[in-house]
């Protein structure tokens, strides 16, 4: 904020994968980009599924994330804790999610005065968007996010097979 940076984002991939026995999804997730990398994962399991009948009734999921932050003159780690609910209407489906987060961050390469210095913070998060779904294996969606104090935009582009 002292910089004058009124934003910034990342494209950050991901990659979700279905555990059938267990019930629950486990996301890889991560990029590596000019010296920069985020690496991470999670898992969320459905608390509940509506049905056809049921689909005014939201689809609830909790979940739990850790990522791994590095660049060249910090480190970092960030964990999240969230709960979403979700509406199965067709094409669109609004959702609302509240979260947790962690997030430390340690100076390094700067100074030998500076290097060491870390901080964290933790504080909730309250998002709420919609998901498109304009064709069977394709869907794109967005957000509008509150976090530490601050305001922000999630947008993502992604196939389902």
């Amino acid at each position: 904020k002292r910089a004058g940076v009124k934003a910034f984002g990342i494209v950050l991939p991901h990659a979700t994968v279905a555990l059938p026995v267990v019930g629950a999804d486990v996301t890889l997730r991560g990029i590596t980009y000019s010296g920069f990398s985020v690496i991470g994962g999670g898992v969320t399991y459905p608390v509940f599924k509506s049905g056809t009948l049921t689909m005014f009734i939201p689809d609830v999921a909790v979940s739990v994330f850790y990522d791994a932050i590095n660049f060249k003159y910090f480190t970092g780690s960030h964990m999240s804790f969230d709960a979403a609910a979700s509406f199965n209407i067709p094409i669109i489906k609004p959702f609302v999610g509240v979260g947790y987060d962690r997030t430390k961050v340690e100076v390094k390469g700067v100074s030998p005065l500076l290097n060491g210095l870390n901080a964290s913070a933790s504080k909730p998060r309250m998002t709420l968007g919609a998901k498109l779904i304009p064709f069977p294996f394709l869907y794109v969606y967005g957000a509008y996010t509150v976090l530490h104090g601050g305001t922000g935009m999630n947008f993502g582009l992604g196939a389902r097979f």
